[in-house]
């Protein structure tokens, strides 16, 4: 009788968790921050890379704020102007960008600057690394390799 009560309070307090996180991903300080992420990441350069949809994504991660929202309407927005292709794309580098957190953790700045974790390093490998394979892939211009860079 008493482990029913336990396993009703857990499952009281894992909803009461679920429910804090979407408040906080959906609260309204962050709805400025979803319009601006929508219509940035709609600017494209060359061929479907959208840097300042990433730059936001990054920045998003690097303050602690949370990141769901923020790269559903980055997606969006970059699915909207530059198609397939260029959604992929973003979609590759994002993951091989998460992909570097499992292999080191990053680096934590102290608690007077803007930035709480250093992430530009991981953002400027991952889309480099994927804009190399894209150019070696099709033909070798060195417009697309300065683009990549």
């Amino acid at each position: 009788m008493f482990q029913n009560i336990n396993e009703t309070e857990k499952t009281k307090e894992n909803n009461a968790k679920q429910r804090n996180i979407l408040a906080n991903v959906l609260s309204k300080k962050y709805i400025c921050l979803y319009i601006i992420t929508f219509m940035v990441s709609m600017v494209n350069i060359g061929e479907g890379i959208s840097p300042f949809g990433l730059s936001i994504v990054v920045a998003s991660i690097a303050n602690e704020i949370p990141v769901i929202a923020v790269v559903l309407v980055a997606l969006i927005g970059n699915a909207i102007s530059s198609g397939i292709s260029g959604t992929i794309n973003f979609i590759i580098i994002l993951l091989i960008f998460f992909a570097t957190f499992l292999i080191k953790e990053p680096k934590y700045n102290d608690s007077t600057r803007n930035e709480k974790i250093k992430l530009t390093k991981r953002i400027f490998f991952a889309s480099l690394l994927v804009n190399i394979v894209r150019v070696i892939m099709s033909q070798i211009l060195i417009y697309d390799i300065l683009v990549a860079i």
